[in-house]
């Protein structure tokens, strides 16, 4: 709970432990809505793609927003004998036509429709339909679902997941080894190199299909035509070597490989459709449950969803149910969540109106979590006298609206998260479990300040704790230059017989830990070098080019 001590001052915050809570006014749809697949294929082939996706994300001006998710209408309406939907004004539309055709194959929920308050529907269509200064308004999709074939069966994660939860070091060991041996085979072998860069197998899957385009520099392109001669010039394997340190380095703060994706946070499309069509809303899932058609294929029983920016141990371990229903059979792309579960809240309010979150089958990062405390953090604002203290101004109000801007982007999320990375570094007391708590609040909303305008400062009592508390080592990766500037620093104490200092704190941690093994182990690699000598003719049309009579090539 959050509390201001005056105005434009800092938040006192209070940390509840343990407590149930009923969340009020849930928004189990928020930013979501559907498409009927007739008009799905239709969009599809506008923007000339060779597949549906399960999700549009999209944008109609003046202020509607979110994604729209690719459902059978017709079959819905037929199977619960529903031939009206009652609009958010409370009117009734009717499914079909005269004809029988739809009549409705689009449905933006009220979260979608950001005027609701201030302009009633047919004022919207009217402004929508206008041409202004010669341009006529439009559905402009922003964002659509990979393709199923396309997504990808690895990814990165990052230091934040994985410093909220407490691994040992053989648990280190069994994380990092698919990343270790990667680089090994990638520093050793240039056809396994050409794959880490998506260069070989990536024109056409094994079903002919092409891939998606993928952006490789020419100089790789040209490794990948002829990669026996080419890769012994002294340049490429200069970029090749830089491109191997560059990975190296950012293992070091915890890019470390495991099986999973990113796909898109959707909603129980089935349950949107039956509030949609006046039914109650029931859904296909338990709330412990999603569907995904990735992970279904996959087999796999359970999985790890995490969003960034992650604070606060706010991973959701699920499990994975294949929903033996037709109304799932377009989501190809995506995580199904319930209507019944907590998801986005758990995720640091995640919403459905395009938010991306990365899931993984790892079961280091599943067992671990499992033997931590499950964190949903919910911030209760303390109201003064039952009201609620804001203020309206008028949105050509220049000024303000400068102002504003100005403070939102001063706003600097890299700060509130550098100290709860230092709290994750210390010892997981009560004390410094509830200041990640009340900072994961403040992440939230320094994110948020544009759409809120709550500014909130870091609680002194915080910033007091920390005061003394150094970045823990791994960091020097990501603050190279206080890294050499500890390094310059001990250079002239050792001259002049003086005692050296620290910049960085060897605390002992889950990420200093991977830090520390992962120098050591990718230590031991060592880069293949190619001692013949490239034949810069091997890619011309001529090979034998007159040089001395032309100016060019010297």
């Amino acid at each position: 709970t959050g509390e201001p001590k005056k105005e434009n001052d800092s938040f006192e915050y209070e940390v509840e432990n343990n407590v149930e809570y009923i969340v009020r006014g849930n928004k189990p749809f928020d930013g979501a809505g559907l498409i009927d697949i007739s008009l799905a294929k239709v969009w599809a082939g506008e923007l000339g793609l060779d597949y549906v996706p399960s999700a549009f994300q999209f944008r109609a001006i003046p202020g509607i927003k979110g994604n729209v998710y690719v459902l059978d209408f017709d079959k819905f309406s037929k199977e619960f004998d529903k031939s009206t939907i009652s609009d958010a004004w409370g009117k009734d539309k009717e499914v079909y036509n005269e004809d029988g055709t739809l009549a409705i194959n689009v449905i933006l929920t009220k979260s979608q429709y950001k005027f609701y308050d201030y302009l009633n529907f047919d004022d919207w269509k009217n402004e929508f339909e206008t041409e202004r200064y010669g341009y006529k308004r439009t559905f402009n999709v922003s964002k659509i679902s990979d393709k199923f074939e396309n997504i990808k069966d690895s990814v990165l994660l990052s230091y934040q997941p994985l410093q909220s939860l407490n691994l040992d070091i053989n648990q280190i060991k069994v994380l990092c080894n698919h990343t270790i041996e990667t680089i090994k085979n990638i520093s050793t072998d240039v056809n396994e190199f050409l794959k880490y860069r998506g260069l070989l197998d990536c024109d056409e899957n094994d079903k002919g299909e092409k891939r998606q385009n993928i952006v490789v520099p020419s100089y790789y392109k040209a490794l990948q035509k002829n990669p026996e001669q080419i890769f012994t010039d002294k340049y490429i394997q200069g970029k090749v070597q830089a491109d191997i340190k560059k990975f190296k380095e950012n293992t070091y703060k915890g890019a470390v490989l495991v099986s999973g994706n990113y796909q898109t946070l959707m909603p129980d499309i089935f349950a949107l459709a039956q509030t949609a069509f006046g039914i109650e809303p029931t859904g296909l899932l338990n709330a412990d449950e999603i569907y995904s058609k990735y992970w279904v294929t996959k087999m796999v029983p359970e999985i790890d969803i995490i969003r960034c920016p992650h604070i606060a141990n706010e991973h959701a371990v699920t499990k994975v149910v294949n929903v033996d229903s037709d109304y799932y059979q377009y989501a190809s792309e995506g995580i199904i969540t319930s209507i019944h579960s907590l998801i986005p809240q758990k995720l640091n309010s995640a919403d459905f109106d395009g938010d991306h979150i990365l899931t993984n089958s790892s079961r280091v990062l599943i067992e671990a979590y499992k033997k931590q405390p499950s964190n949903t953090i919910i911030y209760v604002p303390v109201k003064k006298n039952n009201t609620t203290q804001s203020t309206t101004y008028k949105i050509n109000d220049m000024k303000k609206a400068i102002d504003t801007d100005i403070k939102g982007m001063s706003n600097s999320i890299g700060k509130v998260v550098n100290q709860i990375t230092k709290l994750w570094s210390l010892e997981q007391t009560t004390e410094t479990l509830n200041y990640i708590k009340i900072m994961s609040v403040i992440g939230s909303l320094t994110i948020d300040f544009v759409k809120t305008g709550e500014k909130a400062a870091i609680p002194k009592v915080i910033t007091n704790f920390l005061d003394e508390v150094k970045k823990p080592d791994f960091m020097r990766i990501i603050y190279p230059k206080q890294d050499r500037d500890e390094k310059d620093i001990n250079i002239d104490k050792r001259i002049n017989t003086q005692a050296e200092i620290t910049l960085f704190g060897n605390t002992d941690c889950t990420m200093n830990r991977i830090y520390y093994y992962m120098k050591e182990e990718l230590n031991k690699i060592k880069f293949k070098k190619d001692k013949n000598d490239f034949d810069y003719k091997i890619l011309m049309n001529n090979p034998n080019p007159n040089l001395a009579g032309n100016k060019t090539y010297p």
